[in-house]
């Protein structure tokens, strides 16, 4: 087993190398992630345009690369609109959208949770229970920070299995 000496480094050095590190280290499992959901159809419905940029640039490699078509929708009419005409195999659903204090997303769960594989992102947890006695599959809790976990919690529901769990 080899030791490096690490002494001379500065924190932020070494620092900065950990996180390019782990980046790479993340590019790796969401490749793996890419592979599990190619040919899919994926919508993302969110209302902040922030946590939206996040998701388009998080997710655009694996639409170019796996062949994942991912849609992405603001609202409940856009979001209803793509439900009805593309029929997308995985819907990650923000439960409040827009400045209604009644989170337009259980509607779309009640109508829709029977039909498509719905998992509800939101911030707000108390509402899990609810929204799993209402048919999601799935509840993924914001902010979301790991991208792997969303997209392992989509594996999950569609039955996909990776390579690392089919090794084991």
């Amino acid at each position: 087993v080899a030791h490096w000496d690490l002494s001379y480094l500065n924190k932020k050095r070494l620092s900065i190398s950990l996180r390019k590190g782990e980046c790479f280290y993340e590019g790796l499992l969401i490749r793996e992630r890419m592979i599990m959901l190619e040919g899919k159809k994926v919508l993302i419905v969110e209302d902040d345009v922030r946590a939206l940029n996040n998701y388009k640039f998080n997710f655009s490699e694996m639409e170019e690369l796996a062949q994942v078509l991912f849609k992405y929708a603001v609202n409940s009419k856009e979001t209803i609109a793509i439900l009805e005409n593309d029929h997308p195999d995985l819907v990650y659903l923000d439960l409040r959208l827009g400045e209604s204090k009644n989170p337009e997303g259980l509607d779309i769960l009640k109508q829709y949770s029977e039909k498509f594989n719905i998992i509800v992102v939101s911030g707000f947890s108390e509402y899990e229970a609810q929204c799993m006695a209402l048919g999601a599959k799935g509840f993924v809790t914001k902010p979301i920070l790991d991208f792997i976990k969303m997209l392992e919690e989509g594996e999950k529901v569609l039955n996909l299995k990776t390579s690392t769990q089919q090794r084991i």
